[in-house]
């Protein structure tokens, strides 16, 4: 493997392990690292340039995946939370409290 190649693959490598650590869930985070460190593991001896490359683009695929699969849950969990917080607010629970006794005691 040429020395471009090899610091491509591990750019790759260490990008795809990056981006498994930010994943919220523990069972999702250590089951992508550990599909990332095996499928690596698998694959380090090959030496054909055309499988190489194969390989990293759909390494790149997945690093993608994971990307969209990452935003898609911060962003959801970042909305309900958002959601919940504005909902479950004590200034706002009080206040709803209080208009609800001022429309009963009308």
């Amino acid at each position: 493997m040429a020395a471009s190649s090899r610091a491509q693959v591990l750019r790759l490598y260490r990008a795809l392990l990056r981006e498994s650590q930010r994943f919220s869930g523990y069972n999702y985070r250590m089951y992508a690292i550990r599909r990332i460190r095996d499928a690596f593991k698998e694959n380090k001896n090959i030496k054909d340039s055309e499988k190489i490359e194969e390989l990293v683009k759909k390494a790149k695929a997945n690093l993608e995946v994971i990307h969209r699969q990452i935003a898609r849950t911060t962003s959801t969990v970042f909305r309900s939370q958002f959601c919940l917080e504005n909902l479950l607010h004590p200034l706002h629970v009080v206040t709803v409290v209080f208009c609800f006794i001022e429309c009963v005691c009308k």
